[in-house]
């Protein structure tokens, strides 16, 4: 079976999602949504997340995502 591909929209409280998801074996966080470019590059690097946006619409047409988390 291949891991579910995890979003993670917002991420003060959604750093806590990113490693929840990364903590399990079926899971992977593919993508990360935020307004602040700055958080989102720093967290991006932090945790080996590539996908990478400012826009959730944008994120919904580029990638193919199983679960998302709105923190």
């Amino acid at each position: 079976m291949s891991k579910l591909k995890c979003a993670v929209i917002g991420l003060g409280m959604g750093t806590s999602h990113i490693k929840g998801y990364q903590g399990h074996p079926e899971a992977e966080v593919v993508a990360i949504v935020d307004l602040n470019e700055d958080l989102l590059k720093s967290k991006g690097d932090e945790f080996g997340i590539p996908g990478r946006y400012t826009s959730v619409d944008e994120m919904f047409e580029k990638e193919k995502i199983d679960i998302v988390s709105i923190a």
